[in-house]
């Protein structure tokens, strides 16, 4: 390999530290800089630029010089300081959060670029709040670009332009032009129709990399005219704009930003106050240390949400500290391991790193299975640690939208048959009884009695008659599907059957701006949900009417253990608490008459607060696993406290 002297551009450093800074306050306080998680798109299209330019003025032998060079320089471009990084955190968060254990996974995917396929599997919201909880979301990023770094060598070297063979430029361009191209509609499609797609996966991100290398080839084609300097003005201003835009604009705000990247770094060479601007000293300085900066930055605001919090008094701590350890980082690993020659012989540099990345990986698989827990500073509480909640038997039900022919399903096929001559236990309405399914199969299971559940997220049961005529597919086909169940469960009931009706009440009448229509959605609701419950009650069975518990938004996908109090935890996250009397009293303003209703024999209601969620002030989620629904070990506290409060409900 013959390498041309360097074409170092430090305004490229200085729009890097723009573009890390604008990623920080965002991620700090996302009202700050709205937009600012467009700083990483900002990266790729510098990443593509460079990554053609770095390689454009090498000369290579033959394939195998060119793809072992290239592979080599980025292991020791990301590989040493990642590993650092993934090996600190994972210990670290193992101490304060009682389930690290999706931490440690997106931090294993990690190691092999592969983190934002997992968060993809996982259908992560990168924006929900629980998303912050995992100290490694942010390298999914990463994952993106190692992912373009497999297929681009190739596209580079059988183009042509590898071997430097003439017209390989030009054929570069056009195939990378033709990739793009199918990449950004490919992105435009699927924001619209899959977000998480479009947000993860490396195919509809390639053209934001491929805009950076056509950049290039474009400049080394020389085609037309350059770019005028005095495009450089007007595109930084539009870039640093598009970052305050909404949230929700994030398509469009996508497009300007990558856009406006392009069109500022092809411009710039040629604008001198620009240029100066860029390469100020500071700027530069974090341009240098920003891929440090991004790893670390993140680890600092995401073990600060598990412990003190984020608070204007804490930020400028936590940013001396993002400084420091990415500072450190550069100084001492980044910076220096790139420089080494690891080996005389290449398979020898990869043997090392794959032997780092084999020894961070075990020492995350230690933390997740032989030493599980046993890191964690906190205490557990008790109910968790009581191990009479722990799950005994365990039973999936049918959902009615996954499996829509499980509404005329004879008894116990979705679950388990009852002993001979013993009764039925039906689970019918939302995720709410679904939470159930565990404690009150292990009850059922002991005591020969038989289960069957069907249910359907956000789908109450029995059916609302107004969504007969909603807009809303899914919520036409809940109707349909919970009228068919409704009219399946009166035909086989038999006396003696238990049917628990269980459906996130509160959620489905907003009271906001409903005027009239809200009063009469109720009354029509609650009358059918009434009319059922009589014909079930007529018919010998025992019906239970559970009243859900309060909602926590904000703590979608929460991550187990956020919300407990603990000694390193001074205060909770506010979304962690609601006020407790204006739920329980709208609670008990809509749906109050399931008490007078209730007459503790065949009609039964069953309450999903007690003391533990709920005081005289606040609703506190300790016990939740994400903004609506309990742990396991709480779904069994709950069904055992009901037990005891209705001990000759169930036959045992």
């Amino acid at each position: 390999m013959i390498a041309k002297p360097s074409s170092y551009r430090t305004e490229i450093d200085g729009l890097r530290a723009i573009a890390v800074i604008a990623v920080i306050v965002n991620h700090i306080n996302k009202s700050f800089i709205p937009g600012g998680f467009l700083g990483v798109d900002i990266f790729f299209v510098i990443s593509g630029y460079v990554i053609t330019a770095s390689l454009y003025r090498h000369r290579f032998e033959n394939f195998r010089d060119f793809v072992g060079s290239f592979y080599l320089r980025r292991l020791k471009r990301l590989l040493p300081a990642l590993i650092v990084f993934v090996g600190v955190l994972s210990i670290l968060i193992s101490l304060v959060n009682p389930s690290p254990g999706l931490s440690l996974q997106t931090g294993l995917a990690s190691l092999v670029g592969a983190s934002n396929l997992v968060l993809y599997r996982l259908k992560t919201d990168y924006f929900a709040g629980s998303t912050e909880l995992n100290v490694f979301t942010h390298t999914w990023s990463l994952g993106v670009e190692e992912q373009f770094y497999l297929l681009f060598p190739f596209i580079f070297w059988f183009s042509g332009l590898g071997s430097k063979n003439k017209g390989g430029l030009k054929r570069f361009a056009i195939i990378m032009a033709i990739l793009s191209t199918g990449s950004l509609f490919g992105f435009i499609w699927l924001k619209l129709n899959s977000p998480e797609a479009a947000f993860f996966l490396m195919p509809p991100r390639f053209w934001e990399m491929g805009l950076g290398c056509l950049l290039f080839a474009y400049e080394q084609l020389r085609i037309t005219a350059p770019v005028p300097s005095f495009i450089a003005w007007p595109s930084l201003a539009v870039l640093i704009v598009s970052l305050w835009l909404p949230e929700n604009a994030s398509l469009l705000s996508t497009l300007v930003v990558a856009f406006s990247t392009t069109l500022l770094i092809a411009s710039l060479a040629r604008n001198r106050t620009a240029v100066s601007l860029l390469s100020s000293s500071s700027l530069v300085g974090v341009g240098l240390i920003s891929y440090s900066l991004y790893l670390w930055h993140w680890g600092v605001l995401s073990l600060s949400r598990w412990t003190i919090g984020i608070h204007w008094w804490t930020i400028p701590f936590q940013v001396l500290l993002m400084l420091a350890l990415a500072y450190s980082s550069y100084r001492w690993v980044e910076k220096p391991l790139r420089a080494a020659s690891w080996s005389a012989k290449p398979i020898y540099s990869f043997l090392y790193g794959a032997i780092g990345v084999t020894s961070i990986a075990a020492l995350i698989g230690i933390l997740a299975a032989p030493m599980k827990g046993r890191l964690f500073l906190g205490q557990t509480n008790e109910l968790q640690n009581d191990s009479r909640l722990k799950t005994q038997r365990t039973v999936e039900l049918c959902n009615l939208f996954d499996d829509p022919e499980s509404v005329t399903s004879e008894p116990g096929t979705c679950g388990f048959r009852s002993e001979k001559g013993k009764p039925m236990v039906y689970l019918v309405g939302d995720s709410h009884i679904h939470q159930y399914r565990h404690a009150i199969a292990t009850y059922t299971s002991h005591h020969g009695l038989g289960l069957h559940g069907v249910w359907g997220n956000a789908c109450p049961f029995p059916d609302l008659t107004a969504w007969a005529s909603s807009p809303d597919p899914r919520k036409k086909l809940c109707q349909q599907q919970q009228r068919v169940m409704t009219n399946k469960l009166l035909s086989v009931v038999k006396p003696g059957d238990i049917i628990f009706i269980g459906d996130y009440l509160t959620a489905y009448f907003n009271p906001v701006n409903a005027g009239p229509a809200f009063k009469e959605a109720i009354q029509d609701y609650s009358a059918r949900l009434r009319e059922i419950s009589e014909i079930l009650v007529a018919k010998g069975a025992t019906v239970v009417i559970y009243l859900n518990a309060p909602r926590f938004d904000g703590l979608e996908g929460m991550s187990e253990g956020y919300c407990f109090p603990q000694w390193f935890k001074p205060a909770l996250s506010p979304n962690c608490t609601v006020e407790a009397k204006p739920f329980l009293a709208r609670r008990e303003r809509d749906f109050g008459w399931v008490r007078t209703w209730a007459d503790g024999k065949q009609r039964v209601v069953w309450d999903g607060v007690d003391a533990t969620t709920c005081g005289p002030v606040n609703c506190i989620a300790a016990h939740y696993k994400d903004e609506a629904h309990f742990l396991d070990y709480y779904s069994f506290h709950m069904f055992q406290r009901f037990l005891r409060l209705h001990p000759n409900l169930l036959p045992s």
